[in-house]
């Protein structure tokens, strides 16, 4: 894995390196599709990922949620919630319709995902030793992949392969047995292969 911000063109294979997560600190910049769903993977092997957007998908609560264990009211169905929307008050990380007290401090150390509704800052990169960047704003991906280099963090790029330090793979999981799969850019091959696992597990 590469440290430095320039574009890197593959030569060979990647090699496939398991890494033990959990006492990493993990930035998500970004709240759509893309970003929900590489938090919901690394989530499988770390014990919190902080989440920074302006606009944060529903399905991010709902998660939350879950891992808490026990059932609140979640943001609705369709609709970002917005730091602008957030009864005026930037950088809280409650939905609309959810309780306006929020998690206390301990709560909040304690929370799988800790969601911050308010445009990044280079700031955020603090003490992480991990980033995954997945705004819609290539422009932005590039300049925060930028920072990530300078300060010799490791980064996954959503909208530019050639800025990833390293890449999701599709992964499969049971019982302790964790399979990584990577085909250097094939999405639909390493979807075949992961499905034929699974099929191979369930047998």
């Amino acid at each position: 894995m590469k440290s430095n911000g320039e574009r890197h063109m593959r030569e060979g294979p990647f090699f496939p390196l398991f890494v033990d997560l959990s006492a990493k600190r993990i930035l998500v910049v970004g709240g759509g599709a893309v970003a929900l769903r590489k938090t919901r993977t690394i989530l499988r092997f770390c014990r919190q990922v902080t989440v920074v957007a302006p606009e944060i998908r529903p399905e991010f609560y709902e998660l939350r949620e879950a891992l808490r264990g026990r059932q609140t009211a979640a943001a609705p169905a369709g609709q970002c919630c917005k730091a602008a929307d957030m009864s005026g008050k930037e950088g809280t990380d409650q939905p609309d319709g959810a309780s306006a007290a929020g998690p206390s401090g301990a709560q909040e150390q304690d929370e799988k995902i800790k969601i911050l509704v308010r445009e990044y800052e280079p700031s955020d990169l603090e003490g992480i030793d991990l980033a995954i960047v997945a705004t819609d704003a290539a422009g932005l991906n590039a300049e925060i992949a930028a920072q990530c280099a300078a300060r010799g963090i490791l980064k996954n790029v959503a909208s530019d392969r050639a800025l990833c330090d390293f890449y999701f793979p599709a992964v499969v999981e049971q019982e302790g047995v964790v399979i990584g799969i990577g085909s250097g850019g094939n999405p639909a091959l390493t979807r075949k292969v992961r499905e034929h696992l699974e099929k191979l597990q369930r047998t």
